[in-house]
């Protein structure tokens, strides 16, 4: 089978668990080859057939290339265009049809601003994409290492100190999950569609502070003289040295915080929550939601496993109506679900999954209460039977 075949068969998820080990083989091969791929994502979004690519003729398409190259012996000329052209299946023809005259034009700009990448942004607005894959140093400007790359790992434990709080932010999109480890050692683990703006380097005497959109879970390092603080869109959770779990989706009505281990202090901090009039001391193994509306929160105790087992990659559901259901699928798949069989909104669910895919977990919800679901891309609509 060609690779074109395997890349359009991921798009429409399809794609069965050997050919993605085959899919997965080839995008490790080169950077070139990972370019291509999302290319190939930007068109398949904008749009565009890519199944006519299947019927392309590679050896043809490349003795056009040389062809238009004149590459008789003894000429001079800069082989760079012809080896990335040559590394990949059909790169010359993707291009030539759909209007990339070349695999050198600044890729962040027409591609990477509209797919779904892992963003760090500097201070000063400097906007770097991240790969999982391989190390690489994070330097600012000056040249100056802030931190290191590692797989989809950041540490910025052996930065150096600053006179002054410098910010980073890091935007994980759906479907992707991403670890940082700060400063001061403390480790988060970032869940899909979130972001977390830190300081390169905490300041001594003074609070270390974070600001989190989306979910994350914190193991804190411990530092009695200065208390770590996360802080959302309408509430601060104050910590010591502690393990625990925020969820703030700036999309979601309330904001929860699960304790696992150690204790954390909620307090509103104004910014859409009503008045709260004393910080709220949450206790290990319960629950904090927090209404952005009202103001007012409940606490309950709960199985913190739930609440923290994505940061391992697995999804626990546990007596949720699929309507919320499918805003986590949302998030975990990087789709978009369109339900058009209302009786399953209040459906309630419980189920556990590892590393199943978005079409074995929709049938397995299917088992329960039959219905029928269509895969185009990115989107998915499910129909009453």
């Amino acid at each position: 089978m060609k690779i074109i075949q395997l890349v359009i068969k991921k798009f429409k998820m399809t794609i069965s668990d050997e050919e993605t080990k085959i899919l997965d083989k080839w995008l490790s091969d080169s950077e070139t080859n990972k370019e291509l791929f999302l290319k190939l994502k930007h068109l398949y979004h904008k749009g565009v057939n890519i199944s006519d690519l299947e019927n392309i003729d590679v050896e043809t398409s490349w003795k056009k290339v040389m062809q238009k190259y004149d590459l008789k012996k003894g000429n001079r000329f800069n082989l760079q265009p012809l080896l990335k052209i040559a590394a990949i299946f059909t790169g010359l023809m993707i291009l030539a049809i759909y209007g990339y005259n070349q695999l050198t034009i600044p890729f962040e700009r027409t591609v990477k601003s509209d797919l779904d990448v892992i963003r760090l942004q500097f201070d000063n607005g400097e906007i770097h994409f991240l790969s999982v894959e391989g190390e690489k140093p994070i330097t600012d400007a000056q040249g100056n290492v802030m931190g290191k790359k590692e797989g989809n790992k950041l540490n910025y434990q052996n930065s150096k100190p600053e006179g002054k709080l410098i910010y980073n932010t890091l935007t994980i999109p759906f479907g992707k999950r991403f670890e940082i480890t700060l400063s001061d050692g403390t480790l988060v683990h970032l869940n899909a569609g979130s972001s977390l703006k830190y300081p390169v380097n905490f300041q001594k005497g003074k609070k270390r502070e974070v600001f989190l959109k989306g979910e994350a879970f914190f193991d804190v390092s411990e530092d009695k003289l200065n208390p770590f603080v996360v802080s959302t869109s309408g509430m601060d959770v104050t910590v010591l040295g502690t393990e625990f779990n925020v969820s703030a989706y700036p999309e979601d009505s309330f904001i929860n915080t699960v304790l696992v281990e150690g204790s954390v202090s909620l307090t509103s901090n104004g910014n859409n929550l009503g008045k709260v009039n004393s910080p709220l001391l949450l206790k290990p193994g319960f629950k904090a939601e927090w209404d952005n509306l009202s103001g007012k929160a409940n606490i309950e105790d709960v199985d913190t496993n739930i609440y923290t087992s994505w940061t391992s990659g697995k999804l626990i559901i546990k007596n949720l109506p699929f309507k919320n259901i499918i805003k986590r699928l949302e998030r975990n798949f990087n789709v978009t679900i369109e339900n058009n069989y209302k009786e399953l909104d209040e459906q309630v669910y419980t189920a556990s999954f590892n590393d199943e895919s978005i079409v074995e977990v929709l049938s397995s919800f299917a088992e329960n209460k039959k219905f029928d679901f269509i895969i185009d891309g990115e989107k998915i609509m499910i129909n009453q039977p």
